[in-house]
């Protein structure tokens, strides 16, 4: 997918020269100020995504980006209408990567359409992308111009391996929720969203939610769509709207969910079970990339920890060309048959 990936930061860019006969992606963390490169006025074809950090080797940067040269016969286009999702180019892909905005209401519907159009063996990982704090700049733009209402999707005819996972384990619960605008939560159960979250967590964990620690119990204490005992899709209550609850991620309109709890013990696991779940069974690990899409909610979880749970992920797959990647505010992935699924407090690996 990537010729080849390099890190700069606002000390070591003034060396970036980029070869107008190639097009380039710029992961940039939040803190590093875009408008400096002067994309607009370079020939080549250069497309940018803000993420919170990025990471290269075993270090997490808010102030620096990597810079992505796309493989020659690789595709990249931003589509903001179905039409402009091009059939006959995913055909012919077997991997694909996606950045949305993580606020778009329609990344389902993104989705499902990437998932109608791709043959069942095309493997398709991306992030949500956005700012938590920062620079204010586009979060999707090429040449320095914003992209809005779209997805940006790179399709390969190389094939990538992926391993996905969370750690949350399923707590309590078979609760009925309708939503509105995607991802703001009405009611469960019938009752306004807030106050059916705050009694839970009160009877399960004696915790009192209130709207200034709603982030931080929302990431102990997360959303699982669906009912079953098995890793549940997440979603993670960020902040409250006249009781109506806002999540990190696209809801159906209405849907069953559970409560789940997250332990650091567990994300560990779940981290090393996804890694060696994409490189299981790559034979030419040595010639490829790891990239890993980490959820910025697993830091936040982690703390001082999650350094360890990426030198974890580095260790398991130091074999590999390159390790690079982000903290990002939504992860996209499938396997496979798998249906294409939009995660939160995920970790996902890509060897690629």
């Amino acid at each position: 997918m990537f010729s080849n990936v390099t890190l700069y930061t606002a000390q070591t860019c003034d060396k970036l020269v980029f070869n107008p006969a190639k097009t380039y992606i710029l992961m940039v963390a939040q803190a590093f100020e875009l408008s400096s490169l002067s994309l607009d006025e370079t020939t080549a074809s250069i497309y940018s995504i803000v993420v919170p950090s990025v990471i290269w080797k075993t270090d997490i940067y808010q102030d620096a980006f990597l810079c992505c040269e796309i493989k020659p016969h690789n595709t990249i286009l931003f589509c903001q209408k179905e039409k402009d999702v091009s059939a006959h180019i995913l055909e012919e892909s077997k991997s694909v990567m996606v950045f949305v905005d993580w606020l778009d209401s329609k990344i389902y519907r993104y989705l499902d359409k990437l998932f109608s159009l791709t043959c069942e063996d095309v493997t398709i990982m991306g992030m949500g992308c956005g700012r938590v704090e920062g620079i204010e700049q586009p979060i999707l733009a090429r040449n320095g111009n914003e992209l809005k209402n779209g997805f940006l999707m790179i399709a390969s005819s190389n094939r990538a391996y992926i391993g996905t996972g969370h750690g949350s384990k399923y707590h309590d619960g078979y609760f009925i929720a309708h939503t509105e605008n995607s991802n703001k939560i009405v009611s469960i159960n019938g009752e306004k969203a807030f106050d059916f979250y705050a009694t839970i967590l009160k009877q399960h964990f004696n915790e009192t939610l209130n709207e200034h620690n709603i982030f931080d119990l929302g990431l102990k204490y997360p959303f699982g769509i669906g009912s079953t005992q098995q890793e549940h899709p997440l979603r993670v209550p960020v902040s409250v709207e006249n009781g109506a609850l806002i999540v990190a991620g696209p809801m159906e309109e209405e849907c069953t969910l559970c409560l789940m709890k997250s332990s650091d013990h567990h994300f560990f696991k779940a981290s090393l079970r996804a890694v060696d779940e994409a490189i299981n069974g790559v034979d030419d690990i040595e010639k490829k990339d790891c990239f890993l899409i980490e959820c910025m909610g697993r830091e936040h979880v982690l703390k001082t920890e999650f350094q360890q749970e990426i030198n974890a992920i580095a260790y398991e797959a130091s074999k590999a060309k390159k390790i690079y990647g982000v903290l990002c505010l939504g992860e996209i992935a499938n396997s496979a048959k798998q249906y294409i699924e939009y995660f939160n407090e995920s970790c996902v690996i890509g060897v690629i």
